[in-house]
């Protein structure tokens, strides 16, 4: 039997803390971090919930961090 995914095996977002984007999208992404990786976890269809996650992880990589 297939094994569902699973994103704690597949997606690395300790590597993330809100507090290295600027204060203006701290919220909204803590939004849409919470809804992707509920997606991932609970959803209908968690493999579409699981991509919806890898696209936000990569949305994280490409966001502009905070300036030192």
């Amino acid at each position: 039997m297939e094994k569902p995914p699973s994103p704690e095996n597949n997606i690395e977002l300790d590597n993330y803390c809100l507090d290295q984007f600027p204060k203006e999208i701290q919220d909204q992404l803590a939004d849409e971090w919470y809804d992707a990786e509920m997606e991932a976890r609970v959803g209908k269809d968690r493999e579409q919930g699981l991509e919806h996650l890898r696209q936000f992880v990569d949305k994280l990589s490409k966001t502009p961090k905070k300036e030192s």
